[in-house]
């Protein structure tokens, strides 16, 4: 049973505090229930008993495909949240031996059962028969203890684990910003890519590249269909679906009968691998997907 039952209120579903989570409340309606959590101690509680399920449903890939974007897009902007899906599917790992281990005896939990339910008129031998079914009930609930410790074990190595990955490639970051060419009050040198929409959708199309060859900045053209808003943002993802960089106030320019959206983006943040670009725009007031780009940084 989910921790959502403990805090949930008998009058109330779960579907408003999904919808607030993932961002789907009305302006209106999201600034009674943020009010609402910072007066009502239970409600708070049962707001955070609803991120762990949604935490859970995305590791178990149970969301819808709006859904998951959504998820990506509104739930993890913060590294605390980040950290606990992480955390969960790591979790989720360790949880298989302990769940074989019970299914490996309920045979046990119905003999004392039964043992029980004849006791009344049982002899000697039924007693000794009850002992022994006993004896093996506690063998097995002692070794499903020690796979729980087990799981407890592995998941705070996972945990220390993570942090001191997380330490050295800070480390590693500063020492990359520290040894990196300075080059004044000019330009920055820049690697420059057009891209289209959609580029990736079609099986078979080959995904476009580009090789940073110790540039500092990556500008990405973004082509558009049409100008419909004055101001866009733009989010850089890996390959995960994780947001590594964002821009607000992108501006378009015109430049051979193509309308563009140019996104600068640090080197660094962009090692070699695959990326998605998605664009953003306001649409009937709220801010809105409206495409996305592909591309894949080379080795330099």
């Amino acid at each position: 049973m989910s921790d959502a039952t403990a805090f949930r209120p008998v009058t109330e579903d779960d579907t408003p505090i999904r919808d607030f989570l993932l961002g789907k409340t009305p302006e209106e309606n999201r600034d009674q229930l943020e009010q609402r959590l910072l007066t009502d101690p239970d409600f708070s509680e049962w707001v955070s008993a609803i991120e762990e399920e949604l935490i859970e449903d995305y590791t178990a890939g149970l969301l819808s495909r709006n859904e998951r974007h959504r998820f990506e897009d509104r739930f993890l902007v913060t590294e605390e949240r980040r950290r606990r899906v992480r955390f969960s599917a790591a979790l989720a790992q360790v949880k298989v031996p302990v769940a074989a281990a019970r299914r490996s005896y309920p045979w046990l939990q119905l003999a004392a059962a039964a043992v029980l339910a004849l006791s009344l008129g049982a002899t000697s031998w039924m007693a000794y028969s009850t002992r022994q079914t006993l004896d093996e009930l506690e063998i097995a609930e002692n070794r499903i203890a020690d796979l729980e410790q087990a799981q407890r074990t592995l998941v705070e190595d996972y945990r220390q684990r993570l942090a001191e990955a997380e330490d050295k490639a800070s480390v590693a970051l500063k020492a990359a910003e520290a040894s990196a060419p300075r080059y004044g009050s000019g330009p920055l040198p820049m690697v420059v890519a057009t891209l289209f929409p959609g580029a990736l959708r079609d099986p078979g199309t080959d995904v476009p590249s580009l090789r940073l060859s110790g540039a500092l900045l990556a500008e990405f053209r973004l082509e558009l269909a049409e100008d419909s808003d004055p101001n866009y943002s733009a989010s850089v993802h890996d390959a995960s679906g994780t947001e590594l960089f964002r821009a607000s106030g992108l501006r378009t320019e015109t430049l051979r009968d193509h309308i563009l959206v140019s996104l600068q983006v640090p080197a660094q943040r962009i090692p070699p691998g695959d990326y998605s670009i998605r664009l953003w725009g306001m649409a009937n007031g709220e801010l809105t997907e409206l495409d996305r780009y592909y591309v894949r940084i080379l080795t330099r």
